[in-house]
């Protein structure tokens, strides 16, 4: 016998009773009273107030400005729909919002969770459309960068999970089916001594828990969202309202349903598993870190925005801000850096391991469409589609060098190679890299919504013939894939035949291209030259080459590349490979350098 069954209304005493009880044991976890990257502890019974909360008062709603004021307060997680858009706050009904917020204007999903907030005896709740002034753009961009530390020092955050109705939510507190348990059956409860002391129910279940938490969590239309992405991961406790169950959720990586039935969810270390765990990886006990931001952006890329050419960066924004405290936080527990060595992000990817961060893929050849958010062309961010990196290997070694990152308003902020070991892995031969500041002034002008435009670099550069997608069985595309590194079984649909243009008949590596223009020319021609840039070297310690059997060789990293018009030295990345081919990596290795920007 396991679990309590509470009944079929959310709403009632039960619920509420259980809610507290999770809540209370929730506030004594260690984990759960300090940020994501354990950087900053909290009490979140009193913390600083949002700028604008929903306070609920005897009288009944109003829309306040806290002015510093501290407290405790609720934060809502939910897909916005015609009906929660049309209730927002404008400017057009601020002052009166201010005065007095009416119930029959917010939707019931909003006013149940004010209602859950005032039988908890909790005075605050913070909505994004009610609490944010919309169609301000003014206040959108001084509120958004607040929102990922509304969500991480809210009491908890209710998550509206339930299913769609008709294209509408439903509230989160409504009955649910009659029929959601099954052969309920009342069996008659003796003590020790056969005496009879009420009873005790037993039903057949449907599904596991496990399975129950994937499926009406996980894989739910709101954990579809990137903004709700951020809000998961950030959000220190958690009350998922699905159309079956309550499920509860906090930092330690506990999760439970409403009969208290605790979730024995799989989570390990190997990627597929991470997904699940980022909220409780990202933190600076995490072996692993340096992986887990590429990790963080596969799950991300797959989600949809509504406005991404304004969204793309600023949506994940709140977690960059976390991992870099964890970075900061290695740093200054292994090598006492912190001064000198502050991690700089920009575009979506860290400046520390850019060159592992350049060589995404996209995962197939459904291709996506480029953003028009200002982000940069080797910037992930830049392509509306999954992307993901393939696993690191050892005795990796970076061939180009960033010389400077280069603003958008022309400013050059030269970078430098920090001589110290890694701190993410043990796969870096080479030091991290940081822009220069001057050594009298340490600064910190970190700024999560920063987009560079261009990477000045100095590297190899050659001119290559793409040709028809790689045309061989599985077999032999695995032997290439094993051949090349590349140990994750994905997105090999989308590669394409390299050569040499001088021998076009040898296969000499593979590249994937994303950018829509490069994409319509290969639909259109059976062979396209493109320019290569050598990013990274690969040892590789197994595979056999076409013609010759090596159980050692080096495999190069490559971009590639397309002149922008117009210009004599600034190129936009259309795709990326790599080349086995010992011929054409020796052509590489003797071409001279040169200084290009990335755009």
């Amino acid at each position: 016998m396991i679990g309590r069954y509470l009944g079929e209304d959310p709403n009632s005493k039960e619920h509420f009773s259980t809610i507290r009880t999770w809540l209370n044991a929730c506030l004594g976890h260690s984990k759960c009273s300090q940020t994501l990257s354990g950087s900053t502890r909290f009490d979140a019974r009193n913390v600083p107030l949002p700028t604008r909360c929903i306070e609920i008062t005897e009288e009944g709603l109003r829309l306040r400005m806290t002015r510093g004021g501290m407290g405790a307060y609720v934060t809502l997680s939910h897909r916005w729909d015609d009906e929660t858009e049309s209730s927002s706050t404008t400017a057009e009904n601020y002052e009166a919002r201010i005065s007095q917020i009416s119930y029959e204007t917010l939707p019931k999903i909003f006013c149940d969770a004010i209602d859950i907030a005032k039988r908890l005896g909790i005075r605050y709740v913070w909505i994004d459309s009610i609490c944010i002034i919309q169609k301000d753009q003014r206040d959108w961009e001084v509120e958004a960068v607040h929102m990922a530390e509304y969500y991480q020092q809210s009491l908890f955050t209710i998550a509206v999970t339930g299913a769609a109705q008709g294209g509408r939510i439903k509230g989160c507190l409504s009955p649910r089916k009659s029929d959601s348990i099954s052969y309920l059956v009342r069996l008659p409860y003796r003590n020790i001594h056969g005496q009879q002391r009420g009873y005790f129910y037993v039903h057949k279940r449907e599904t596991l828990p496990d399975e129950q938490y994937r499926s009406l969590v996980h894989e739910s239309s709101l954990m579809r969202r990137g903004w709700v992405f951020q809000e998961w991961v950030l959000s220190r406790r958690i009350i998922h309202l699905t159309q079956d169950q309550l499920f509860f959720e906090c930092a330690t990586g506990i999760a439970m349903n409403e009969c208290q039935e605790i979730l024995t969810l799989n989570i390990g270390f190997n990627r597929s598993e991470r997904n699940l765990a980022l909220k409780t990886l990202l933190h600076s006990d995490t072996p692993f870190i340096g992986d887990l931001w590429c990790s963080i952006i596969e799950t991300y890329s797959r989600l949809d925005l509504t406005k991404p050419e304004s969204d793309r960066i600023l949506a994940i924004a709140g977690i960059a801000k976390e991992y870099r405290e964890t970075l900061i936080l290695k740093t200054d527990e292994h090598h006492n850096l912190i001064s000198r060595h502050l991690p700089e992000y920009t575009s979506g990817l860290w400046l520390r391991d850019i060159h592992h961060g350049l060589l995404w893929e996209q995962v197939d050849d459904s291709h996506g469409i480029l953003c028009n958010c200002g982000t940069p062309t080797w910037s992930w961010a830049s392509l509306l589609a999954p992307v993901k990196w393939s696993s690191r290997t050892p005795r990796t070694r970076n061939e180009c060098v960033i010389i400077s990152l280069v603003s958008s308003d022309g400013t050059h902020h030269p970078v430098e190679e920090a001589e110290t070991d890694s701190l993410e892995t043990a796969d870096h031969s080479t030091g991290i890299l940081q822009i220069i500041h001057s050594p009298n002034i340490v600064t910190d002008q970190f700024d999560v919504t920063n987009t560079f435009t261009r990477l000045h670099v100095r590297g190899r550069l050659m001119l290559l013939l793409i040709k028809n997608h790689v045309k061989e069985d599985e077999e032999t595309l695995s032997q290439i894939a094993k051949m090349t590194g590349h140990e994750p079984d994905f997105g090999r649909d989308c590669w394409r035949a390299i050569c040499d243009p001088e021998t076009p008949m040898i296969l000499s590596g593979w590249g994937s291209f994303e950018q829509p223009g490069i994409c319509r020319q290969l639909s259109e021609y059976e062979e396209v030259m493109a320019y290569a840039l050598l990013v990274s070297t690969r040892a590789v310690s197994e595979g056999i080459r076409f013609g010759y059997l090596s159980w050692h060789h080096d495999v190069l990293n490559v971009l590639f590349l397309n002149l922008r018009w117009g210009s004599d030295c600034q190129y936009q990345r259309v795709g990326v490979g790599r080349i086995f081919d010992k011929d054409l990596a020796r052509k590489f290795m003797e071409a001279e350098e040169e200084d290009i920007y990335l755009v």
